[in-house]
């Protein structure tokens, strides 16, 4: 089994298994192996007190979970994280301030929320930030009749629209095909969004060459279509709203 991931816990050092198992080593010897998570352990992080001892060990897996146990490795808290609205439920790192009763969570979608170690709700009002994740931001556009709102795609599947003063997303939505290309219509009421990955067979699309358009308030579908195989890297609406093209 692959280990991917370790720390050490006072006399101990624990290794993070891909089986989702805790390994408690001494000197080269496995002396303990603990059934932790269901899915593959990503992250581990011990806190220390003021004398440079460990108060306890925080665990986390691709399952979704964050796990606390105690400085002699006894079970604790153990707390749900993908119910916090991310996109991917894998967990990528963590770090645990037991003084505060925060751990801070950062997800594989790159969320990272802020949740209280005792109850697990989240602290924040959603995460405290996020963003796309997943190869690339391929398409920005600004929004016609709001000078600090714009709207990004990706390949992570995502549209998202920013508060540029607040430094926030303010809402998104997640298609269910890579986007290239973005265009806001001159009202700024609609949202055109073309489809791809880019022509490449790795991430060859069965949408390649479709759009939608979006409604901006609510970023609903109101209209879907495919008139073409190839990836739309570009659109534009016309200067009316009635016409749109894409490229």
């Amino acid at each position: 089994q692959s280990m991917t991931c370790v720390a050490s816990v006072n006399k101990y050092v624990v290794t993070g298994a891909s089986t989702g198992h805790l390994a408690v080593w001494e000197g080269r010897n496995c002396v303990r192996a603990i059934k932790a998570h269901s899915g593959s352990i990503t992250a581990l992080h011990v806190p220390v007190d003021s004398g440079g001892e460990a108060v306890g060990l925080c665990s986390a897996s691709a399952d979704g979970k964050v796990q606390l146990w105690s400085p002699n490795l006894e079970v604790g808290s153990m707390f749900d994280v993908s119910a916090l609205g991310c996109i991917d439920r894998s967990v990528s790192g963590v770090a645990w301030d037991p003084p505060n009763k925060k751990i801070l969570v950062g997800m594989y979608s790159s969320e990272i929320y802020e949740i209280n170690d005792s109850e697990g709700f989240n602290i924040h009002d959603g995460p405290l930030v996020c963003g796309h994740y997943f190869q690339s931001v391929w398409s920005v556009a600004s929004n016609p009749i709001n000078a600090y709102q714009y709207v990004t795609v990706g390949s992570d599947k995502t549209v998202r629209i920013w508060d540029a003063q607040a430094k926030k997303i303010v809402r998104m939505v997640v298609l269910d095909t890579m986007c290239r290309s973005v265009a806001y219509s001159p009202d700024g009421t609609q949202i055109a969004v073309g489809f791809g990955g880019g022509g490449s067979k790795e991430f060859k699309q069965k949408k390649d060459g479709g759009f939608v358009i979006l409604n901006e308030e609510d970023l609903t579908i109101v209209h879907e279509a495919r008139d073409s195989k190839q990836t739309l890297t570009c659109c534009k609406f016309s200067a009316d709203g009635n016409s749109l093209a894409f490229g």
